[in-house]
């Protein structure tokens, strides 16, 4: 892949190393192309696994790392942009179904008991268990019974338990309950005012904001994050504003309104706000650009806060997305291309006692098991066959090593299927990440690596599924 920088330059993005060269320094290509070739992706054949017990071994080795318990598909706001909505018509509709006791206990017991046997494989992992909806609060009685249950039943083991919430139900009670367990709780908020209640709404309209914020006042001691979405009409320097501020915790993470699941929501917007939201886009890369000419040379370490607000963690998501690409790195042999994994890495328990790949699958495709029977280790194989089998043309694919597609968008039907408009999206996408970095670059690389190395320290604090 050829690109520029804003300097003029042109470089050359090769897919197989993730090497980026000046293009005329490109004056041997048959030395590169055997290079390239020799740093290649190893490929399992998954054809020639007869046995599905390899793909339980590999999942006590690597895999297991979070149960996920939707402990109810009920939920108090309409939020406009939400997957439920009837924007995503292919996704089932807001469902007024609780998750049992029985089947929550199950989903506990279960992971316990695959924790257990992977222990020969894995003996440092740890339980993380995750509580999901809709809104998982709607259902609190039952949180406190998982709680409560995997606490007296599984003390050999060190849980950490963490909640996804759009914090419009915190009291006192739960937020005693929280500290009690240390359990880490993600706030939904998509910045100030304006820009959250455009699309966090109450089912008659209004705007979720006021509340949300009244609550965050009482979240001293807890482990509290945030994590925003955005669309074309955000105003991301009053986002940035206002996650720089010290009234709301820290900003964890950003993502754009799903756009690989089949939907109206972007029916919405005019040329306008497409030409709008780029200019602002436009803006936060400018921003980011004068601050490594402001700090160049200057070795500054950002404070904690400084470095989650929105416009530096943009810069670390694209640095370390770039920068991990380093010779011999190579992915996972059963999943070369795209960024999904083997299902069975986390598991998903949705209200009605199916396993599922992740919290963002919906279809049959994504299912792998079941509370009552466990893992179904030859679907988990006949998925990876049919993602290998989809994934043919990725062999080409520039993007192939730094692709970000996962199973929300192959399994989020009947059938395991990718989306050829989309993955033309990953590619465009990738060009203008190289040609922002490498801009960057050319100023001064090492506040890249500080950038980087930041990143990867907020990753420890805050963890992987967070970021």
């Amino acid at each position: 892949m050829d690109f520029k920088t804003l300097s003029g330059n042109e470089y050359v993005y090769l897919p197989e190393s993730g090497i980026v060269y000046p293009k005329k320094a490109l004056k041997r290509p048959a030395e590169i192309e055997k290079f390239e070739k020799s740093v290649g992706n190893e490929k399992i054949n998954l054809d020639e696994i007869k046995n599905p017990d390899i793909i339980k071994e590999l999942i006590f080795k690597s895999g297991l790392q979070e149960l996920i318990l939707e402990v109810t598909q009920k939920c108090n706001l309409r939020c406009k942009y939400c997957v439920y909505s009837e924007s995503y018509p292919g996704v089932r509709g807001y469902n007024p179904k609780d998750m049992s006791e029985d089947t929550a206990l199950k989903a506990i017991d279960l992971y316990f008991s695959l924790l257990k046997e992977g222990r020969a494989y894995n003996p440092y992992r740890e339980p993380k268990i995750g509580f999901y909806g809709g809104e998982p609060l709607l259902n609190f009685e039952l949180i406190k019974t998982c709680i409560t249950h995997v606490m007296e039943n599984y003390t050999d083991f060190d849980p950490h338990f963490v909640m996804t919430t759009n914090s419009t139900l915190l009291s006192d009670e739960i937020l005693t309950f929280l500290r009690e367990y240390d359990c880490e709780i993600v706030l939904s908020i998509d910045g100030p005012k304006e820009e959250h209640d455009r699309n966090r709404v109450f089912p008659g309209g209004k705007g979720s904001f006021d509340t949300i914020m009244e609550n965050a006042k009482s979240l001293g001691g807890l482990k509290a994050y945030c994590q925003a979405v955005y669309d074309l009409k955000t105003n991301t320097n009053k986002v940035h504003e206002f996650f720089c501020g010290d009234d709301v915790p820290i900003l964890s993470g950003i993502s754009s309104v799903s756009s690989k699941i089949p939907n109206t929501y972007y029916n919405q917007f005019s040329a306008r706000d497409r030409k709008t939201h780029e200019g602002r886009l436009a803006k936060m890369r400018h921003y980011q650009i004068e601050k490594v000419k402001r700090e160049s040379g200057k070795g500054n370490k950002r404070n904690g806060k400084d470095r989650a607000s929105l416009y530096d963690l943009n810069l670390m998501n694209l640095i370390t997305s770039i920068l991990s690409r380093h010779i011999g790195r190579c992915k996972d042999p059963y999943v070369p291309y795209t960024g999904a994994g083997v299902p069975g890495f986390k598991l998903f328990a949705d209200a009605y006692g199916f396993l599922r790949i992740c919290e963002r699958t919906f279809g049959d495709a994504s299912i792998i098991g079941d509370v009552e029977s466990g893992l179904n280790y030859e679907k988990i194989l006949g998925i990876l066959q049919s993602l290998r089998s989809e994934t043919l043309s990725c062999e080409s694919c520039v993007a192939k090593n730094m692709c970000s597609l996962c199973y929300a968008t192959f399994a989020s039907g009947p059938a395991i299927k990718g989306d050829p408009a989309v993955c033309e999206d990953v590619k465009m996408q990738l060009e203008g990440m190289l040609s922002h970095l490498w801009t960057l670059g050319e100023i001064d690389q090492n506040v890249l690596i500080e950038l980087a190395e930041e990143y990867y320290a907020l990753f420890e604090d805050i963890g992987k599924e967070l970021l």
